[in-house]
């Protein structure tokens, strides 16, 4: 029996990475897959469509690709529920800005606020990223030992040039999603980067919390 990767049930489907709304409508092929069950398939799809959200925002202004997705999805979205763009205007740092809360497209950047629950919403989906590119590069469910710990990729960088610069790097999707990691071999310990339309996001922690411990 195959088993889901992100909750180690029976798998009944496939998932793929990165998540679809963040390629609808451009020429991707060779989309990554893994087993999954429906549940953790389409069970945070609202928590998904908040990730895509908040990366095209910090993208837009330097990615054709981040571009066509807010033009496409994005600004549809907004105008057929105000609310979703009351709340995001609500969270836009005026560096640039992009669009207004009506979804009326500017040609600016911004930055984008996030609060406790947002970060939450954020860290499940980079889990499930980082869960699924895991068992795509190592054969293997990630046990439920280890640990996934984000930090945005600014804050991170600033202490880690020496680890990035040793970091295998997969071009998976032009202009779409690359990712890098590092590893140890013996315990599959490991550090990724995920980089969506060309600007990388975060620096995922992969542990293994037994690792150390004194019986």
């Amino acid at each position: 029996m195959r088993k889901c990767v992100f909750c180690g049930r029976e798998s009944t489907t496939k998932d793929h990475l990165p998540t679809k709304n963040l390629h609808k409508g451009l020429n991707i092929t060779n989309l990554i897959t893994v087993p999954s069950c429906r549940e953790c398939n389409s069970g945070i799809s609202k928590d998904e469509e908040f990730f895509r959200n908040v990366i095209n925002l910090s993208t837009y202004g330097s990615s054709e690709n981040a571009k066509f997705i807010f033009e496409n999805s994005i600004a549809r979205s907004i105008r057929e529920r105000p609310r979703l763009g009351s709340y995001m205007h609500s969270k836009m740092i005026p560096l640039e800005g992009v669009f207004t809360k009506n979804g009326d497209i500017i040609e600016e950047a911004v930055g984008f606020v996030t609060d406790k629950r947002d970060n939450e919403r954020i860290s499940t989906i980079l889990d499930k990223h980082i869960k699924g590119l895991f068992y795509f590069n190592f054969n293997i469910i990630m046990p439920n030992t280890f640990m996934l710990t984000h930090f945005p990729f600014e804050k991170a960088a600033e202490h880690m040039q020496d680890e990035i610069s040793k970091f295998q790097w997969v071009n998976q999707h032009e202009g779409v999603f690359t990712y890098g990691f590092n590893y140890v071999p013996d315990n599959l310990q490991s550090i990724w980067c995920l980089v969506f339309y060309d600007k990388p996001i975060s620096i995922s922690f992969v542990m293994d919390h037994k690792v150390g411990e004194v019986s």
